[in-house]
């Protein structure tokens, strides 16, 4: 959607003369003046002129057709308690969401019909209203804001005409224009497209008990805008649960769900505007600035996930912030008497609209407190309370509902249902329901039972994640006994499921009390938890739990569960993880999780400082001295050792670790950057000099020191690739900066060297996106330079800065003609296809390229490329099939039907050329690619599934086997063939690799209807006969799966084969039996282990002299989007000499380093081997893709197939087809 220009003027009506005289935007800022709402999450209602660029809202694109809507989830946060998980496919920050959906159109309406989902206080309202200030300064259309009130008394069409037309004429002009005209020449308006309709808070359609409400709110108004509005724009917002009651109503909208607010950015940015200096709170702006500080170092300090999930919502932070400004200071200790005090600042907050009493709010809580439990012991739909239930609920109390509607603490939500007989509620914030729950239970064996329905329909509360914010809450509360609640604990951690020794309720309910407990923080097991969870997480196994991490769920929850436990305890567990003997690789897994939960915390700053005196000058000293920076933001120890280490060694390699800790550590720190300066002063060598800038970039965000030495440099520094790489990091300091982008466009000119001016181009690529001055001198040097490589880098550059700009645009667009060489065509084409998506150039440039060359390579890369734009074009699928037809490459064709099947997944001769390719090829690569893209387009596909089934079945080769199993479970959700398949698979095949590719499908696939059966075929497979005493790993993630899924009962009965007896719903005191993380599941324990074999092993072969083996692992990359510089420093750790030309920041810089390697060391076989072991996407695509265009020994070691280099699973037999592989390279 590309953006419209609309006259101010523009009327084409009978009369025209007097309806010219209208200016539509400008009727447009007034209506929208007089028509918002007082801004809906600040501390004081009457702000109407709050900032709102002061807070950011990221918006998560929803696509359900692309995945399951799932229960349950990992470890639940303590408000992120419904079991409806919905599918994000992608997360937009504020900015990218009006650049690439408002105004590009990306996504599948174009952005003309979206809808904003949110719980309450979430910024839906507040991101309306960013939008409508968006249309007016972007657009030249407007907005017109349409709140619930007014559809509540007309419809939207009688509102505009009747209404919004005749106020508009007053504001405006007067009676000037007759009505008629106005009335004409907006129907002419709307005819064109240029008004957006802004519908908030569609929840409130109906006032509470309305019997002619249709059958829900949004039902209703979609009658309100069908076949009149068509060509408009139209946004519409609601609440969560209005929308999860009504998927369909809205199934044809853009689907968005506003973001929590990011911590500690988004939290600070909130926290700041709510504490703006205002005369009836604060008379000194330093007083606020050091209520806000003290909040913050509260809420660090506090380093609890309740709080976390408090803060991160709008609506309840505003209450806080409420909160601290009467009472500054402390925040209580539970979230229980925290909430107490939120909700008498929620009717203070109300009162400036409705005023209440202390005994109406007393009598309110009462009621709602019935209401919360009476909704809760529903079940599913516990968010769900209809008009009978209140009324069996409340009795007389019933007219209490109209007030807690007034104050919003319930929403009405309409008729719900066909029968059209019961009026809906629900609460507007999940939490407080829960919070209102607890209260009205007394004894913690409430939470052992089923209070409604029959055993087998409805899940116990301890296993239910709907019941665990309402389980926290009851732990925290002042007016429960402590027996009760060290009885409550105990039961939990003691609980046995007599579903075998493996105990998997038994396990859910300990990790229920660890992520509860921190309510009850002096709990007397608090200490014992706290120690088995470092047992089950890193001791019992040493390194060897760092190969179960992404495998064995217990190790991944156990590990998960440390963040969430009580600090103090865990703080020390830790230390005692840090400081154990047993294996060395412990400490730096103590220190990776301190860093996490010890932020601000007093215990964690002390320990690491009085560890870091011990070891000052070692690899862990310089370990804590990072997570000593992390956990306390500029400690001066911490800063000052990586200081001391770029100033004082003269090794690369140590000075690197210096640097890199800086950039974690020292963001900002007067104290670092001071220290870089020093040494820019000092005349550093060129590769310490480039170093210092780097570093400087990175820390030195918006610091006058370092901006204004930069400055200076620029001005006394004649050599030209240094002024370049000082303008760059100036420019990055300190965006924007005239003097930077002056410098660079100077050194992109003719009388620059051209080595120079390639860098200036490319780092004109790298700042200040969309800077207009910048877009023009790279688009007048494509017409100033022959020089195919400068140009072909200023095309790319443009690529990245030049989204949706104009000149940008149209100078890729001359590049694409027919004449201009190929590789600069294919370059233009790509950065056309990222600044102007939508570009009709796109599609046909493609094909002119497949048509005019016969090159295999640009065939499978234009064939690619189709794929990624403009589902359902004509030509593009028409030059698809023809390659198809035509190629007799097997790589293209398996290419040009991959993107076919993206962009006409119903389009059989894609599936048909990916089937017989499986079937004839003897490539076994081609077989493995084209199983993996029948994967991603033959969803439900029978003949695709089929074939699969086949493969999966008879081919002898495990990668194959593995491949298939994979894509069989991405397109046969449910499909009982497969799973059955699948089934017998996980019990005969012997291959680990394949085995746990079978799990992961199977637990893709199943429904949870499917998996009480699943339950009853795996559990005699669970352990295996020659090894009884650890269970088979693929097997017990399936049933882990399941148990996260199915209830207790439902669990007990597939095991037994015989219902749950009520008789068995008890608590047993028998010490829980988890999965010993010991156990070794493959031949090699740890990164570490499978290196030193490979070591050893060509050691002793006299053949491999000559080896130079160079180990990347990629669980160390810090930024795994753009980890060169850590596989740099990973080269230079295993002796590789450094390169001559500073760092190599670029793919094309790490090529030539590679390259250079080799040269330099011809007698010497270099072997480079990137290992991913946890499947953990450290090693990118765009890595892997570019990587494939290196010359050399080079491949991949990963649990799953992700590269078409040479790709090695871990299996049993993994070191003898490395060895077997390296002999190939040595001959």
């Amino acid at each position: 959607m590309s953006q419209r220009h609309l006259s101010t003027t523009e009327d084409t009506s009978p009369h025209a003369s007097a309806a010219q005289a209208i200016e539509w935007r400008e009727v447009g800022r007034l209506m929208l003046k007089y028509s918002l709402p007082i801004n809906p999450i600040s501390t004081q209602p009457d702000e109407m002129g709050a900032d709102l660029d002061r807070f950011k809202i990221s918006l998560a694109l929803i696509q359900l057709n692309q995945g399951k809507v799932t229960t349950g989830s990992l470890l639940p946060g303590f408000f992120t308690n419904s079991t409806f998980q919905i599918p994000v496919s992608q997360i937009y920050q504020e900015e990218e969401f009006f650049e690439q959906v408002l105004q590009l159109g990306k996504n599948g309406t174009q952005g003309r019909k979206i809808a904003i989902i949110g719980e309450s206080g979430s910024g839906k309202t507040l991101m309306l209203q960013k939008i409508a200030h968006w249309v007016l300064e972007q657009t030249d259309d407007i907005p017109i804001w349409v709140s619930p009130t007014i559809l509540k008394t007309s419809s939207l069409r009688e509102y505009l005409y009747e209404k919004w037309l005749s106020q508009a004429s007053n504001y405006y002009k007067g009676d000037t224009v007759p009505i008629i005209n106005w009335q004409e020449s907006f129907e002419n308006l709307l005819n064109s497209g240029h008004i957006w309709f802004l519908l908030d808070g569609m929840d409130y359609l109906f006032a509470e008990g309305e019997s002619q409400s249709p059958s829900s709110t949004l039902e209703y108004l979609q009658q309100q805008l069908q076949g009149w509005i068509d060509n408009s724009q139209v946004i519409v917002s609601c609440q969560t649960q209005t929308w999860q009651t009504q998927t369909q109503t809205l199934s044809h909208y853009e689907l968005y769900k506003t973001e929590e607010l990011s911590y500690p950015v988004g939290v600070q940015q909130f926290i700041e505007q709510c504490f703006r200096p205002s005369v009836s709170f604060l008379e000194q702006a330093a007083e606020t600035e050091d209520l806000v500080r003290q909040l913050y170092r509260t809420l660090d300090e506090l380093g609890n996930l309740w709080i976390d999930d408090l803060i991160k919502n709008p609506l309840r932070l505003a209450l806080l912030c409420r909160l601290w400004q009467k009472s500054p200071g402390h925040l209580p200790q539970t979230t229980a008497q925290l909430y107490q005090q939120l909700i008498k600042e929620f009717y203070q907050w109300q009162a400036e609209n409705i005023t209440t009493t202390p005994q109406q709010q007393q009598q309110l809580n009462n009621a709602l407190t019935t209401l919360a439990l009476s909704a809760q012991c529903q079940g599913e739909w516990s968010s769900i309370i209809s008009q009978k239930m209140i009324e069996d609920s409340l009795g007389e109390e019933s007219a209490w509902v109209k007030l807690a509607v007034q104050l919003k603490w319930l929403v009405p939500r309409g008729v719900i249902g066909e029968t059209g007989e019961n009026y809906y509620y629900s609460f507007g914030d999940r939490s407080f329901q829960d919070y209102f729950a607890s209260l009205a239970i007394d004894d913690w064996k409430f939470f052992f039972e089923q209070p409604h329905k029959a055993i087998s329909e409805q899940e116990f509360p301890i296993f239910d994640p709907q019941w665990q914010g309402i389980m926290g809450f009851w732990l925290g509360r002042e007016d429960i006994d402590i027996e009760q609640k060290e009885a409550f604990i105990q039961a939990l951690i003691t609980f046995c499921d007599d579903c075998g020794p493996v105990n998997f309720y038994g396990l859910r309910a300990y990790f229920l009390a660890v992520s509860i407990v921190k309510e009850f923080s002096t709990c007397s097991y608090g200490p014992e938890m706290s120690q088995q969870l470092i047992k089950w997480g890193f001791e019992t196994g040493g390194s060897n739990s760092e190969n179960l991490f992404s495998q064995n769920p217990l190790v991944d929850y156990a590990r998960e569960s440390i963040k969430q436990f009580i600090p103090s305890l865990a703080i020390e567990s830790l230390f005692n993880l840090i400081e154990s003997p047993q294996d060395h690789l412990l400490p730096s897994e103590g220190f990776h999780y301190l860093a996490m939960i010890g932020k601000g915390n007093p215990l964690a700053i002390r320990k690491t400082g009085q560890y870091l005196k011990k070891f000052p000058s070692e690899s862990l000293g310089w370990l804590a001295a990072e997570t000593l920076g992390i956990i306390d933001p500029g400690n001066s120890q911490a800063i000052a050792t990586f200081i001391n280490l770029i100033e004082t060694q003269k090794t690369e390699q140590v000075r690197q670790i210096g640097f890199s800790g800086l950039e974690k550590i020292g963001k900002k720190n007067l104290e670092a950057i001071n220290a870089l300066v020093y040494l820019l002063h000092d005349q550093p060598s060129p590769a310490l000099r480039r170093r210092v800038f780097q570093c400087l970039e990175v820390i030195g965000q918006g610091n006058a020191t370092a901006i204004a030495v930069l400055v200076q440099l620029i001005r006394t520094i004649k050599d030209g690739a240094i002024r370049r790489q000082t303008a760059e990091s100036l420019e990055k300091i300190d965006p924007g900066n005239p003097t930077a982008i002056a410098v660079l466009i100077q050194l992109t000119k003719p009388t620059t060297p051209e080595v120079i001016r390639r860098e200036a181009v490319y780092s004109l690529g790298e700042v200040s996106r969309g800077n207009a001055q910048i877009i023009t001198a790279l688009v007048n040097l494509l017409g100033d330079t022959e020089d195919i490589y400068t140009r072909w880098i200023a095309v790319s550059s443009l690529g990245k800065i030049g989204t949706g700009n104009r000149e940008a645009i149209t100078a890729l667009e001359q590049l694409l003609v027919s004449g201009e060489q190929l590789l600069l065509r294919k370059e233009s084409l790509d950065s056309l296809g990222k600044i102007a998506p939508t570009n009709p150039k796109i599609i046909a440039t493609s094909i002119e390229l497949m048509q005019e060359t016969n090159d295999e390579a640009t065939h499978r890369e234009v064939a690619e490329h189709l794929g990624k734009f403009d589902p359902g074009n004509p030509d593009a699928i028409s030059v698809l099939l023809e390659l198809l037809q035509t190629s007799t490459n097997e790589f293209t064709r398996r290419q040009a039907a991959a993107s076919l099947g993206k962009i006409d997944p119903n389009n059989l001769e894609s599936l048909r050329t990916l089937i017989q390719l499986i079937g004839s090829t003897q490539d076994r690569d081609i077989r493995s690619l084209a199983t993996e893209s029948l994967g991603e387009i033959g969803l439900n596909n029978p003949a695709a599934i089929a074939t699969l089934i086949r493969l999966l079945q008879r081919s002898t080769n495990l990668e194959t086997r593995r491949c298939a199993a994979k894509s069989l479970g991405k397109i046969a959700p449910g499909n009982k063939e497969a799973i059955a398949v699948l089934i017998k698979q996980l019990q005969t095949v012997k291959d680990l690799s394949v085995r746990m590719e079978v799990a992961h499908s199977l637990m893709a696939l199943i429904s949870v209807s499917q998996m009480s059966q699943m339950v009853t075929e795996l559990r005699d497979y669970l352990f295996n006969e020659s090894e009884s005493k650890q269970p088979d790993l693929a097997c017990y993630q399936v049933l882990w799966h399941c148990s996260h899924h199915l209830s207790y009962a439902q669990f007990y009965q597939a095991w037994h084969q015989s219902p749950l007896s009520t008789d068995l719903i008890k608590t047993k005191n028998k010490e829980v039996k988890g999965i010993s993380s010991s156990v070794s599941f493959t031949k090699f324990n740890s990164t570490l282990s499978l290196l030193e074999q490979l070591q050893q092993t060509i050691k002793q072969r006299q053949e491999f002299e000559k080896i130079h083996l160079i180990w990347i692992d990629s669980s160390r990359f810090i930024e795994p989007d753009n980890p060169l510089i850590d596989i740099y420093d990973q080269m230079l750790e295993q002796g590789c000499s450094t390169f001559e030309y500073g760092l190599p920041e670029t793919m094309a810089k790490l090529r030539l380093y590679w390259n250079i390697l080799q040269r330099h060391a011809p007698n010497t076989q270099f072997i480079w081997l990137f290992y991913d072991p946890f499947n953990t996407s450290n090693l990118s695509h765009n890595l892997l893709e570019m990587l494939r265009k290196f010359q050399g020994a080079i491949a991949i070691i990963s649990q799953e197939y992700i590269a078409e280099l040479t790709n090695f699973i871990i299996k049993d037999n993994l070191i003898e087809d490395i060895i077997k592989w390296i002999e190939e390279q040595v001959t």
